[in-house]
């Protein structure tokens, strides 16, 4: 499917929106993707998902096993990042 992203930041510039930004991530053909920020101002990014992989430091995992529990406490597991060049 086709998403035409001009049109997307353009409808999205007359709403109200109540949020800081909004970002559009989609894969464009094999381990391409690309990232579009829509609002306030349109912006880019088109990276291979495996070569920014393979190029990222080594960095603990962020899915970290808790175990189960009937807890309903959240738990800090730091920062969460995409290796985008």
């Amino acid at each position: 499917t086709y998403v035409d992203l001009n049109t997307i930041t353009s409808e999205t510039q007359k709403l109200k929106v109540p949020f800081e930004a909004i970002w559009i991530i989609g894969r464009t053909r094999g381990s391409f993707a690309s990232m579009a920020q829509v609002y306030p101002a349109f912006e880019r990014l088109d990276f291979d998902v495996e070569d920014c992989l393979r190029r990222a430091p080594r960095s603990p995992e962020f899915l970290v096993p808790e175990g189960r529990s009937k807890s309903t406490e959240f738990t800090d597991l730091g920062a969460l990042y995409l290796p985008i060049p």
